[in-house]
């Protein structure tokens, strides 16, 4: 419940940034450039007095500032517990296929992430 509450907090464009974290598995590592190309590319990141990389980049060292996402060596990940509030809070909106899981499909899906071991 803290860490939902943390969530709960943020600004909303934050809120929706760091749910879509629940479209990659835990532990994933992400890469902040890549993540932020794909925030701007789903139409996540929108500011008129900057360019959006660098509102992207402000937006995820927000996240950073909040504990959302830990550094790791050159990567960011996001916290297991935390992994948890992204999936709950978006689960309405995201779906991330493993393989393991059984399936609860909501027809309000948006994305969906699949991940396999190898392909």
């Amino acid at each position: 419940p803290a860490l939902k509450l943390s969530y709960n907090h943020l600004p909303y464009h934050l809120q929706q940034l760091f749910s879509y974290c629940a479209m990659f598995p835990k532990g994933y590592r992400f890469e902040k450039e890549q993540l932020i190309r794909m925030w701007i590319a789903l139409g996540f990141v929108m500011d008129e007095r900057k360019k959006l990389e660098d509102a992207g980049s402000d937006n995820f060292d927000d996240l950073v500032d909040r504990s959302f996402f830990q550094k790791d060596e050159q990567h960011f990940i996001v916290h297991d517990l935390m992994h948890d509030v992204a999936q709950e809070v978006s689960v309405h909106e995201c779906l991330l296929v493993d393989g393991s899981d059984s399936l609860k499909v909501f027809t309000s899906i948006r994305h969906v992430g699949i991940w396999t071991e190898s392909v």
